[in-house]
Parts: structure tokens; sequence; C-alpha cells
């Protein structure tokens, strides 16, 4: 993958070139003599990536040998092989990520990597990305235009790590899990539907288009009404889609919740994949419902602070007025009150 995304690959230009062929955005080549020395404008580019964008059912059905990551279009690709986090440069507060997969090392764009044993790489996590450690970071790191601080390893490396064990460990883990679910499930949810059939049609199940194209630009908040013979339909603020595949209420909620949030762009056409059988629907609303009532559920914040505070008995920080104290520093960007002096508060 690395090798077709590099700058030294001819084998990009060749599959991008193709791709704009197989679309008609070019003109179709004999396939004896390729696409070597084919080269596509930027507005090739732009309508391949339209095209890429808009229509899915047409790039489910290309050849085997044009991937999915063929379609980028990268420079300066970088490769790290080892699980770590990633931290930005010029950011408002220890925010680490992880690359389990240890294949990113994006150093040319301002994000470094810190190596972690596999074995507590989420309890120290834990640690590096709670308040304690940002407050010391704060003093050590000048601020720059934006509130931002700085991220290079000069600050970064003078971390005063303690790495938890027992079961302090154990429940920095548990915590850090949660997070990495709910983060999963904020961008699983608005996908709705794309991440809840994929399993589906991977399995060859059927399933048809339903397309609307909107008059002007807005977000969807769409309704189901019956029609005059009592079948749903979908009412959006500038008309309807009344379609024979919505069929009963379990298909017009499908097509509901795939519509809902979305930003429709005037005369843009948006399409949605609907099961033609009835128990991928059922089985699609039914993972997509439990995924939202988890996250109603729960709550990062709350997460991240008791994070916090094992990590402030971690270092024997026991008094609620510094640790108060620390967090309104890391907080500073916002608009706070200021602590009264007597009461902490």
């Amino acid at each position: 993958m690395l090798k077709t995304l590099s700058d030294e690959s001819t084998e990009r230009k060749e599959i991008h070139a193709r791709l704009a062929a197989e679309f008609d955005i070019i003109d179709n080549r004999d396939t004896a003599t390729g696409y070597q020395n084919t080269e596509l404008s930027d507005g090739d580019y732009r309508n391949l990536s339209d095209v890429l964008r808009t229509q899915p059912d047409e790039v489910y059905q290309l050849d085997d040998d044009l991937w999915w990551y063929r379609y980028m279009r990268r420079q300066n690709v970088e490769v790290l092989p080892e699980p770590k986090v990633l931290t930005g440069d010029l950011v408002q507060y220890n925010k680490l990520s992880f690359d389990d997969a240890g294949i990113m090392a994006p150093h040319n764009v301002s994000v470094y990597a810190i190596i972690l044993p596999r074995v507590d790489r989420h309890s120290v996590a834990a640690v590096l990305n709670s308040a304690l450690v940002e407050f010391f970071h704060k003093q050590h790191s000048r601020i720059h235009q934006g509130k931002a601080y700085r991220y290079i390893e000069d600050h970064t490396s003078q971390w005063p790590l303690i790495r938890p064990s027992g079961e302090e460990r154990d429940r920095l883990e548990t915590l850090v899990e949660e997070i990495i679910h709910l983060k999963d499930l904020q961008i699983k949810v608005p996908q709705f539907p794309d991440p809840y059939i994929a399993e589906a049609r991977e399995s060859g199940s059927e399933f048809v288009n339903i397309s609307y194209t909107p008059s002007s630009s807005y977000q969807a908040d769409p309704s189901i009404q019956p029609d005059l013979s009592g079948d749903p339909i979908i009412e959006l603020s500038d008309g309807q889609i009344d379609d024979s595949i919505i069929a009963n209420d379990t298909v017009a909620e499908y097509v509901r919740e795939a519509l809902e949030g979305r930003e429709l762009e005037a005369n843009t056409q948006v399409s949605i994949l609907v099961p033609l059988d009835i128990d991928v629907t059922e089985d699609a609303l039914d993972e997509f419902e439990a995924d939202c009532e988890e996250l109603e559920s729960m709550d990062i914040n709350e997460i991240e602070a008791e994070i916090d505070n094992i990590v402030f008995d971690l270092y024997g920080i026991d008094s609620e007025r510094h640790r108060e104290m620390m967090r309104r520093y890391n907080n500073q960007y916002k608009s706070v009150q200021r602590i009264d002096p007597e009461t902490g508060e």
C-alpha cells in the first residue's frame, strides 16, 4: 500500500488514470498501451473525486485490483512500524491518540509519535493525557498564537511519568478502552446506514438505491407521514420521498435515520442503500438504536474526570483545591471564573 501511495510509484498514477477512464472522465486508451504516460489535470482529479464520492454503487462494481486506498492522492508518506501514541504539535491540551497498527509517522505535518510498550500503553497514555501531566507541560512549553502549546520532543521528553500498577493500572486501562469505544461510536453512528450494512453487503445481500435531489440547501430533519393510501412516505423541507421500496414503517424509519441531520446541497443528489431483506434492515436499526442508547448513557467527560482523579492520587496530589487550580489553569483559554483564595471555589 505504501509503495502504491509513494511519490516514486508510477502505479498510483496508472490507477488514477484507469479510474478516470472507467468513468469516462478521460478518453479510454488501448489496454495494450496502458496508462503509464497519462497525466490527470486538477479538473480531472476533481471530477474523479466527485464520482467516487457520489456513485458508490458504480465504485463497488469496479475490478478487484482497484482497491479503495489507491483512490487516494498522497504525498510524503512515512512509516514507523511500531505501536505508538501520536500528538499534534500546536494544540491546546494533551490529546494523545493511538496508532496500534503501527503504520503512521506523519512528522511532516507536525504530528509526533511516542513509542509505548504494548503491555501497558493504555494506562500510560491515560497518565500522559491527564490534567496533571497537561498542567506540568504548560509550565514548560511556551504558548503560541491561537492559545496553543508546542508538543515537540524538547517538552514531551520531560513529562514526569509514574507507571501505574495493580488495580490503578487495570482501572485506567478499562476507562481508556471505554473512551476508545465511545469515540468509535461517535464516528460510527452519524454514518448510518453504511457501517451497519457492511457485513450484509460483503455477504452478498441485495440492496436497492433510493435517491433524492433537494431543491435547496439545508440540514435534513425528515419525518414519516402516510400517503393517501396509508403507506409511509418521507417528508422533507422541500419535498417528499415516495418510493415503492418504502413499503412499511421499518424501511421508512431506516430511510429517515439515514437522512437525519445530513447536510443536503441544492441540486445535488443524495443516495441511500436500502436492503431488500427486511431482516437486514431490522438488524441495522437494532444495532443503530443500541449504539445511540450507549452513547447517551455514558459521558466521556465523566470518564476523563475519573482518570484525572486516579492520576492525582497516583502522584499524591490530595488537595481538592490544588486539583481544581490545575484544571482551571489547563482551561485558561476558556472563559472561567476566578478561584476564591479562601474557599478554593
